[in-house]
């Protein structure tokens, strides 16, 4: 069925990975409010004004939407993956990546979402993210965790607010952004965009993110803080 608004939630979280905008750069923008911008993205009814004033804001930026959910800056335009097979592609992307010795950063609400992320559909995650990890150094921000759920040295993760990641899940690796869009319990719809500046706009704000973040603890440091706590040595 049709989108009621003139662009789809996806399509605006992907425009706003062209310009490197914040849910709150694009409401300033569009002159509306943050919460209206985060209720559009994660599928929420909202007035079809605000719609068309985010429309707006992005087509004064250069941004254009095209039939099919496409989204298209000047002369480039974002792939999308999608459907069976869609995180086989977006990981062997990623992994072609690691080979070459670029890090990979990334934004995710938690650990397990990041593991959907990098698994395939018969649900092989965590050994395909240690893969990653041997290649090459991996960085990922996250927002919901006390403790680290399993280790791998080479995928050091830190805790930061909801509001700096978003809704969706983001990653840049070499010359390359992505958006890693929830499209069923474990599968996901993945905007690639090949855009050198883009690129290297998202880890200059994700390093400047990284060093105000906390690290996560590790199940053995817990153990060991709660041994303390408790008086047992």
């Amino acid at each position: 069925m049709r989108h009621p608004y003139p662009i789809s939630p996806i399509q605006c979280q992907a425009a706003r990975t062209y310009l490197g905008w914040t849910q709150d750069a694009l409401a300033k923008a569009a002159e509306i409010a943050r919460t209206t911008v985060c209720n559009f993205e994660d599928g929420c009814s909202v007035r079809y004004d605000s719609v068309t004033k985010i429309c707006t804001a992005f087509e004064i930026h250069g941004i254009e939407f095209t039939e099919g959910e496409g989204v298209k800056r000047r002369s480039l335009a974002g792939t999308i993956y999608h459907g069976y097979g869609a995180s086989d592609i977006f990981y062997e992307d990623l992994l072609n990546t690691a080979q070459q010795g670029e890090e990979l950063f990334c934004m995710a609400k938690s650990q397990d979402v990041l593991l959907q992320i990098c698994g395939n559909d018969d649900g092989d995650y965590a050994a395909r993210l240690a893969a990653l990890g041997q290649k090459t150094k991996v960085r990922c921000l996250i927002t919901e965790a006390q403790t680290l759920s399993f280790e791998i040295p080479s995928v050091q993760f830190r805790v930061t607010s909801a509001r700096i990641i978003g809704t969706s899940s983001s990653f840049g690796y070499g010359n390359k952004f992505a958006l890693a869009l929830r499209e069923g319990r474990t599968t996901f719809v993945f905007c690639v965009f090949n855009t050198t500046l883009s690129a290297q706009n998202y880890r200059m704000d994700f390093l400047s993110v990284w060093e105000d973040a906390a690290p996560m603890q590790t199940q053995a440091e817990l153990r060991e803080r709660l041994l303390k706590a408790s008086g047992a040595y």
